[in-house]
């Protein structure tokens, strides 16, 4: 158990960044955690962490925190990000992954996404007025996936629910704006020649179009 790359000051801020790969396999082993009086900045590469209760990246500022994500940051079981203290900004670059749960402050934190964030079960975006603005990718899998106390989701690129599970579902409590001309849409995939399936699969087609929303249906053999 332990934490691969630490940075504290009980005085000051603290600044890690990391260019290569951070990962950890023992229970409550965390990637990188950064924690300061002052302000917390923090630049990563890779941060893979598979052990139970194992946060990818910690953050805990006394006066604010910046996250900057350029691989992939990920966490088995744990939080992919955690941040307390001071309100949170987190930019996940384009070419970055911000793939698990997240955990954010009771302050107005902010999450930009030019890369990918991979939404899986429940996150927190904490108190506050919190904002996420997506220019690129949001993906829900494994089942539901909830934004807990976000405010507003700002969307400039694609929101999709490739859950591959019955049920699966991305849902929060805030406000949803999309940039004029990129509507919702829904994709169907039909297989084969079942008379009830492509019954089903022409209704929800029909029901996408009437609602506005781009259709993508594909049919396969």
């Amino acid at each position: 158990n332990g934490v691969c790359l630490s940075a504290e000051a009980a005085v000051g801020d603290v600044d890690p960044t990391s260019t290569g790969t951070v990962s950890t396999t023992g229970a409550s082993s965390s990637g990188i955690v950064a924690n300061a009086a002052g302000f917390v900045t923090v630049d990563s590469n890779n941060v893979t962490v598979t052990g139970t209760g194992s946060d990818a990246i910690v953050v805990s500022s006394g006066t604010s925190s910046t996250v900057t994500i350029r691989g992939m940051t990920q966490s088995a079981s744990g939080f992919a990000l955690q941040a307390n203290g001071g309100a949170a900004r987190v930019d996940v670059l384009a070419g970055g992954t911000l793939s698990g749960r997240i955990d954010l402050t009771d302050a107005a934190d902010r999450l930009d996404n030019a890369g990918t964030f991979i939404a899986v079960g429940t996150s927190s975006f904490g108190g506050g007025v919190d904002v996420l603005n997506n220019s690129n990718l949001i993906s829900a899998t494994n089942g539901p996936a909830v934004l807990g106390g976000l405010e507003a989701l700002n969307n400039g690129g694609r929101v999709e629910l490739r859950v591959g599970a019955v049920g699966g579902s991305l849902s929060m409590p805030g406000a949803f704006a999309g940039l004029s001309g990129r509507p919702p849409g829904l994709a169907t995939v039909h297989v084969g020649e079942d008379p009830a399936s492509a019954v089903y699969v022409r209704s929800k087609n029909r029901a996408t179009a009437e609602a506005g929303m781009a259709g993508f249906a594909h049919n396969l053999p």
